[in-house]
């Protein structure tokens, strides 16, 4: 769905590139080899400028999504991390 290419600590964002579509509503989770965050994508920006958007459309799209630090997961682990939609 999208893969992690960087984290900002000083903005609390990680950034990511879509693979396919998602946007605000949909309940995320960030999938690495130390465990599972939640994710939310209701504050997503573009990448590229920090405008908010509703949707990443797919494909290469640049957005990014607020992040709080987590204790039990490294930065290591974090950067091999794999954006996932749930679906129920």
């Amino acid at each position: 769905m999208a893969d992690l290419v960087s984290i900002d600590k000083e903005q609390s964002r990680i950034h990511f590139i879509a693979q396919n579509k998602f946007g605000i509503n949909d309940k995320l989770t960030l999938l690495t080899p130390e465990g599972n965050i939640e994710i939310s994508a209701n504050d997503m920006q573009l990448s590229k400028n920090g405008n908010h958007c509703e949707e990443a459309l797919g494909s290469g799209y640049k957005v990014s999504l607020p992040f709080n630090e987590v204790s039990h997961i490294s930065e290591t682990a974090l950067l091999k991390g794999l954006l996932a939609k749930n679906v129920t």
